[in-house]
């Protein structure tokens, strides 16, 4: 809409109001946005890695609607209605858990090598977590292989992050080695 300016901006150490003062939202329109989320969120303790996005008005600068993102699974919006007022509301994300099983060959760059097999960024630091300082993927050994069944987290059948390693199979290049193997269970 060519009446409308969006402004994005990150919390970082600031209050919500002086954030938003930073983009150029005026005061007022800050206020009205606290309202409209009042029974929703407070935005007294914004984390500092938290985004926003506001579409003004031109002209009038009033907020047209208003987007809070805590992290991919926790978005808040607001927007004008018929009336004019801002209705506040957290979003339903469709958080969803799945197992997702796959393998990988270690190869010298280990990035590399999880992205050939099917996994998402984030899939060593669960592994690592799983192996809880027995071993880490620094001692994965070039031309060996990874088996991983993981549970991951995904908001609107996107991928968010992956939640635990439910079993993991390592075995090193030497065939003579023995493999390591880990399950979850609770």
């Amino acid at each position: 809409d060519p009446a409308v300016t969006l402004v994005s901006g990150v919390m970082e150490k600031k209050s919500f109001i002086d954030a938003l003062d930073e983009k150029k939202v005026p005061k007022a329109q800050a206020y009205r946005i606290m309202k409209s989320f009042e029974s929703v969120r407070k935005f007294d303790h914004c984390g500092k890695k938290d985004r926003f996005t506001v579409a003004l008005e031109k002209g009038s600068q009033r907020v047209k609607a208003f987007e809070y993102e805590v992290s991919p699974t926790e978005i808040y919006q607001a927007r004008e209605d018929a009336q004019g007022l801002l209705a506040g509301a957290k979003l339903d994300m469709k958080i969803a858990e799945n197992e997702y099983a796959g393998a990988f060959y270690v190869q010298k760059d280990v990035s590399k090598s999880y992205e050939e097999g099917g996994f998402e960024s984030g899939i060593l630091g669960s592994i690592d977590e799983a192996l809880v300082g027995r071993m880490s993927c620094d001692a994965f050994d070039e031309g060996g292989t990874v088996r991983v069944i993981a549970l991951e987290e995904t908001a609107l059948g996107l991928f968010v992050r992956y939640k635990r390693v439910l079993a993991l199979e390592y075995k090193p290049a030497d065939p003579a080695a023995k493999p390591v193997r880990i399950y979850y269970f609770a």
